[in-house]
């Protein structure tokens, strides 16, 4: 079964076609594809129609190429001569589109489009590697204009089918001297183990996977999703760019930076970053923990997973909490570097096949002593939370963390106490040795 095509998107599309002046006909097919793409509901900028006596050439094109979602790329032996010599108006826009090309690692927004003559003698070098759209038959006009259309909202020709399921495959008891695991110890309370074959769309990495390569019974896992829509339309590596140079360095060695987010962790930069980090503990539990990081348009992924192959220990928060403090907290500077109305949505997940208990001694916020008397949960060792916040403010952050903290309440349901509730004092003390003076 095929997954039903979805419609292109409602919102216009700009783009700029880029070509050289090859003669009257040329300049009235270029011509003839702009109408066509703006009786698409494509907003096309050509020369032709843009520029008018007294106008500046240069001011047209650098304005052009900042403001579109795309820019298309009409070539032909006379452009690559132009583009690779920098000569002509094709010249002048190729030099641009260059360097934004280098310098943002993405040719995604370049579309190249071959009109005459063949990929040797019509591309210009920096184009070499690109994926182009042939455009040099009349007859075929129509179906090619249609792969075009599509390639400018980002879309494929052709509909990927959904994902089937996997053929079964043989048990431990059915292949002899296959390593079985021990069977998770209740501590209290029974949970079920954690379902192979579940739907794991979209994490960053498996736990299934990770379980069976270390040979450990027991995990648990937390999942940050930020989506910061004023950052989508930005490039990747704009994006990037401004999450690395906004790295908040704090006064106190107890409060680093995540390790997470280092160049030397980096495994990826396409088609987004990715970041890796993996802490084996060599001790009596064989503890291990594995951090990953993504970060696309105007998106945040982060992960924070816990293994052992004993008795399942309690949930500590510190290192994935202090990693999302972090990343909150460069927001807030991106914020007030760019005056950018910035705001995020987070969306949290927690699950294991354990008892999830809190550990008070491993959490970033110090708690008053009377939770120490009783045992904090996540009921049914799973939990998901939506958490909308237009600033990034000490309040707007005390109220993100304490209803992430919220996920804990007391095992015993008779108890006076049956969520946690953050010290703020303690939150705030948290927050001046993050970042010193930040508010």
């Amino acid at each position: 079964m095929n997954i039903p095509p979805a419609p292109l998107s409602d919102k216009p599309r700009k783009v700029m076609i880029s070509y050289s002046r090859d003669g009257a006909p040329h300049e009235a097919w270029v011509r003839n594809l702009a109408d066509r793409l703006m009786d698409n509901g494509i907003d096309a900028l050509v020369d032709q129609y843009e520029l008018r006596p007294g106008m500046v050439l240069s001011h047209f094109m650098e304005k052009a190429v900042d403001s579109v979602d795309k820019v298309l790329l009409v070539m032909t032996p006379p452009f690559k001569a132009k583009a690779d010599g920098r000569k002509g108006g094709a010249g002048y826009e190729t030099s641009m589109i260059a360097q934004e090309f280098l310098e943002n690692q993405s040719s995604e927004k370049f579309i190249p489009i071959l009109r005459r003559g063949d990929p040797s003698t019509a591309i210009p070098k920096f184009l070499k590697s690109v994926l182009y759209v042939d455009m040099t038959d009349d007859a075929r006009f129509e179906e090619d204009f249609t792969t075009l259309r599509h390639a400018i909202h980002d879309r494929s020709i052709h509909v990927k089918p959904t994902l089937g399921k996997p053929g079964l495959f043989r048990s431990a008891d059915e292949v002899p001297g296959y390593p079985k695991p021990p069977e998770p110890q209740s501590l209290g309370q029974t949970s079920p183990a954690y379902p192979l074959g579940l739907d794991q769309s979209g994490e960053l990495s498996d736990a299934n996977e990770l379980l069976a390569f270390y040979n450990m019974p027991y995990f648990s896992k937390w999942i940050f999703r930020l989506e910061v829509p004023a950052m989508a339309n930005r490039s990747l590596l704009a994006f990037y760019n401004h999450l690395h140079s906004n790295v908040v360095t704090g006064d106190s060695p107890a409060y680093f930076f995540p390790w997470i987010l280092n160049d030397q962790r980096k495994i990826a930069h396409h088609p987004a970053f990715l970041f890796e980090f993996k802490d084996e503990v060599k001790n009596i539990n064989n503890y291990f923990t594995q951090e990953r990081l993504k970060i696309d348009k105007g998106l945040i992924v982060y992960e924070f997973s816990e293994y052992t192959s004993t008795n399942p220990i309690p949930v500590g928060t510190t290192q994935p909490f202090l990693s999302l403090l972090y990343l909150l907290t460069i927001l807030r500077k991106i914020r007030e570097k760019t005056k950018a109305d910035i705001w995020a949505k987070l969306s949290v997940t927690f699950r294991s096949n354990h008892l999830a208990r809190l550990n008070f001694g491993n959490t970033p916020v110090v708690f008053p002593a009377k939770y120490r008397n009783q045992i904090m949960i996540v009921p049914d060792n799973l939990a998901v939370r939506e958490v909308p916040f237009t600033d990034f403010t000490p309040d707007s952050l005390y109220g993100v963390f304490q209803e992430i903290y919220s996920i804990f309440s007391a095992e015993n349901p008779k108890s006076p106490l049956p969520f946690v509730e953050l010290d703020r004092p303690g939150f705030d003390h948290l927050l001046k040795h993050l970042h010193q003076g930040l508010f």
